[in-house]
Parts: structure tokens; sequence; C-alpha cells
């Protein structure tokens, strides 16, 4: 019994111990801070085809076959200090391992007080098991209950195991309180919009000197607001892009997993569960969302012409699912399947798509193919300062020049444009670069050229604010009129009332929009609220 306990229960703890600090690690040296839930989002969506083949590969062998080997390793030494009559296994030891394991948890994984509690309790029964020598019943049953707790960190689960110890379920009311359905709209004017979305643009790749030669923004007519955070589910492209454009956040997959299991499925109506089901366990995203508005729809549903352009895949991560389900037509949606007849080349096979100068380029003229009598909403997005090595450049100083090169000549070319003068250019990051955090030097960039005088006069630039806000804001420089002048869960910055990032810390909003919220899930639903 004692081999069996040696060669199965512990090299399993061992393994995953190795798994999770080796995991967290890697984690936070390739993405910054970043959490278990996002990455389980990165996964469910496969982020990992095309240009991300080369980290999926890293993770596997980081992250799963480093900890294998160390582990075979680890245990052949044991098996010759065996032969050696030398004393291995011990209470102490096997409390080492688990030490670290909470070490790595709490650090990395947010384990509360009550999940500590469980992993100590196991600890004492795998010590129990070990001096009483009941290892059949016992051991199997220790590590059916380790099993549990480390499904249940993968899939946020963990709040059922820790209710045994009082740590309830909770719910808010946050969204019933707050949210303003962007509904039968009324329009004063009808302003264009070009949306320029720069990939991880921190406040401090504003200007930079590259081999002696300094370049800067050229956005000293703009209108800068002084704090643009990251706010809660707004830490990576395709979740900013959905804030931006509806006011509303998008939870990780995994909450899915935990309304399914945690809620009582039995208190919710059949058609209710079924459509949780389909929007979180399906493979990708259902953005049919008929209580969800956004900007393209606002702006299909009153004449607007949308037009949408990235140099990498709009298939990655539902992309172009959301855009089709909301206001973008299939002829309108250019992103790397379809931009090499546009450009005449081919995408670098290595990277996550074109470069953006070459993008851009194929943006003006697409602009200019627009019926310019009538309004426009046009959006680009760029890649160039993605994370990772990207094959068109030599530095990270190179990318950054280049991308304040792009963009002044980009507002050097719409400047001369006849449109112009009604069309408002906002630029913004679309979050922080993954590895840096929000703090005084840490900052989104933001930018709003042109715009309309009746909302620049007077204007307060000292506000702090997330990517929600940014979807009332462009409404209003769009010539919308809205209620309170809010819409979604965000506050147009040409108003006065705070902002959700004024009233919130990004951990208070993670501490608020974490719990379950019953209003939040019956938007994802298709039976219409308003």
């Amino acid at each position: 019994m004692t081999q069996w306990y040696f060669r199965f229960i512990l090299p399993v703890i061992l393994f995953f111990s190795c798994v999770v600090i080796f995991t967290a690690e890697f984690i936070g040296r390739a993405w910054g801070n970043v959490s278990l839930s996002q990455i389980l989002f990165f996964t469910r969506v496969n982020c990992f085809g095309g240009g991300y083949t080369l980290i999926g590969c890293k993770i596997l062998l980081v992250c799963v076959i480093v900890p294998f080997v160390l582990t075979l390793l680890f245990f052949y030494l044991v098996k010759k200090l065996k032969k050696e009559n030398k004393p291995f296994f011990s209470p102490v030891l096997c409390g080492l391992f688990l030490v670290l394991l909470l070490l790595a948890g709490k650090k990395y994984l947010y384990l509360t007080v009550s999940d500590i509690k469980v992993c100590f309790l196991f600890c004492i029964g795998l010590f129990i098991f070990n001096l009483n020598r009941r290892f059949t019943t016992g051991a199997v049953s220790a590590l059916v209950l380790f099993i549990m707790l480390f499904a249940g960190y993968l899939f946020n689960v963990y709040y059922k195991i820790s209710s045994l110890f009082g740590n309830k379920v909770e719910y808010v009311r946050f969204y019933e309180d707050r949210y303003v359905p962007a509904i039968n709209l009324q329009h004063s004017q009808r302003r264009n919009v070009i949306l320029i979305f720069v990939e991880s643009m921190n406040e401090t790749y504003r200007q930079i000197t590259v081999k002696g030669t300094y370049r800067e923004m050229a956005d000293e007519k703009a209108v800068r607001f002084d704090n643009f955070v990251e706010g809660y589910a707004q830490r990576w492209t395709q979740a900013a892009l959905f804030s931006a454009f509806t006011g509303t956040h998008i939870h990780y997959i995994s909450d899915y997993y935990r309304y399914m299991i945690l809620d009582r499925m039995g208190t919710f109506k059949k058609d209710l569960r079924q459509n949780l089901a389909a929007n979180g366990l399906s493979s990708g995203f259902d953005f049919k969302l008929p209580n969800i508005n956004s900007l393209g729809k606002i702006s299909k549903e009153n004449g607007y012409q949308n037009l949408f352009m990235q140099g990498g895949s709009v298939s990655f991560s539902g992309t172009k699912s959301f855009l089709l389900h909301n206001g973008f037509e299939e002829k309108d949606i250019y992103g790397e399947e379809n931009l090499e007849a546009v450009l005449g080349k081919k995408a670098y096979p290595s990277w996550l798509g074109y470069k953006d100068s070459d993008v851009l380029a194929a943006f003006k003229r697409k602009i200019l193919g627009l019926d310019l009598t009538r309004p426009f909403l046009a959006v680009f997005f760029t890649t160039d300062l993605h994370v990772g090595n990207n094959p068109y450049f030599k530095t990270m100083e190179d990318i950054v020049d280049d991308t304040i090169k792009n963009l002044n000549d980009f507002m050097d070319w719409a400047a001369k444009q006849e449109f112009y003068n009604n069309t408002t250019v906002v630029v913004v990051g679309d979050h922080l670069r993954m590895g840096t955090e929000s703090n005084d030097t840490h900052k989104i960039y933001n930018a709003f050229y042109n715009l309309p005088e009746d909302l620049a006069n007077g204007l307060n630039v000292q506000r702090t604010f997330n990517q929600i806000d940014m979807f009332p804001t462009i409404l209003e420089i769009m010539g919308y009129e809205l209620p309170e002048r809010k819409a979604g869960m965000g506050v147009s910055l040409f108003a006065g009332a705070k902002t959700l990032a004024e009233e919130f810390s990004l951990p208070e909003q993670n501490d608020i929009f974490e719990k379950i919220d019953k209003y939040y899930m019956r938007l994802w639903t298709k039976d219409k609220m308003f």
C-alpha cells in the first residue's frame, strides 16, 4: 500500500504544485497582471491559432512538460535515496509541497481564507492517512478532494467548496440600479466619427527618441483627458472593443460555469438556463443581443455607413461575429482574411497580420470610397504594438516611433479632406501594454481631434474613465441626445456626473462585477427587456 501511495498520490501532488507555480510565473512574465479567468477566456475562444501557435507551444513546454520532467527527476532521486535507506516521505516534506502551492495560489489565484482552510484540511488528512496506513479509501478520497479543488480554481466554482465554511455565493444588483439602455435616441446632427484603437498604447508611448531623433504625437490641438485607465474585463482587445461599443462589460467564460453550477438552476426559467449555456458554453459568444445596444447598431439604424479594418484576423476572439450582429456588413469588414486582395501581398506568416502603415493606407482608400454625402463610422485597430516578436521591426523603440509617425500622418491626411469639418477623429489605446499596470505613469493614451464646438467649450479634461465611457461619449459626438447623458454603464465625458472609474477603483470594480448579477445575465438572453 505504501508503495502504491508513493507512486500515485505524492507524484500527483508534486506535479500539480509545479504546474501551478510554473504557470503563475509564466503568466506573470508573459502577460503581466492578468487573472486565470482571463486566460481561460483566451483559450475558450481559440486564441492559440494562427500567430499564437508559438505562445501555445511555450505554454505547453513551460507549464506542462517542464513540471512533468522535474517530477520524474525528483522521484528518480527519491528512489535512489530509498535504496540507500535514507528517509524521504514525511509530513514535513508533504507540508512543504502544500505551502508552495498555497503561496502560488494566494498570489496568483486569489484564494480566500476558506480555500486555504480546505487545503490545510486536505494536508492534515494526508498526514493522518499516512500515519495510520489507511491508504485504500483515505488516499483516494483525498485525491478526489484535491482534484475538485483544482477544477474549482479552473472554472471559478471553488465558491461552492468554500461555502461549506460559511462563505456563501454573493449577489449584487449593480446593473439593475445603474444600467441605462441606449434606445429610442434622438439626434440633433449626424457627425462622422473615425475611431482608431491603438494596440497597447500606453500614455508613455506618446513620445520617443530613437537614434537621436525625437518624435511625439502631434496632438496639441486635440482634447486629451487626464486618466484613461483599465476597467473590469477590459484587459484585452476584444473586451475593450465590446465595452467601448456597448458600455457594458463582457464577463469571462468562467463566470458562465459559475452561474450554471452555483446559482441553483432550479430558480431560473428553463429558457434562461438554455441561453446561459448557449452564451457561455458554445464555441464562441453569441452576440445577437437584443437588450444590449451598440455603436454599430445605432449608427446603421440612423443611416450611417459602417467600416471596420484591422491588420490581424477578424475571426479571432469572435470579433467578426460581434461586428456582423452589431451593425456592420460583411463587405465592410476587413482583416487579415481579405486584405491580401486589397494590399496585393500576404501577411507575415509568423505574426498577427499586416504592418499598420500598409493597412492604414488601405483604410484611407476605403474611407474615400464611401458615399461622403452620408455620415459614416469608420473603425481601425492597429496591431504593431502587440506583445510579441514583431517581424517588421528590430526594436520596441522602432515600433513606437513608427506608430507615432503613422498616427501623425493619418491626422495630416484627414485634416485635408473635405469631410473633416464634420468629422471627429478619436485615437485611443485599447488597453495598457501587457506587463504594465494602471498607475501615475501608466495610463491609456487618448486624443479627441476636432470635437463639436458645443461639446468642447468649457470642457473639464480632469476626468478618470474606462472603455465603457467611450460608448456614451462617442454617441454624443455623433449628435445623439442621451438620457442623463449616460448609456449602458458608461457616462459621457462631456457630462458632469461621475464615471464608474471616478467612483470605484479597479479592485473595487472587480469585487462588484465578479459577483453574480441577475440583471446582467438577463441582458444576454434573447427575450427583449426594453
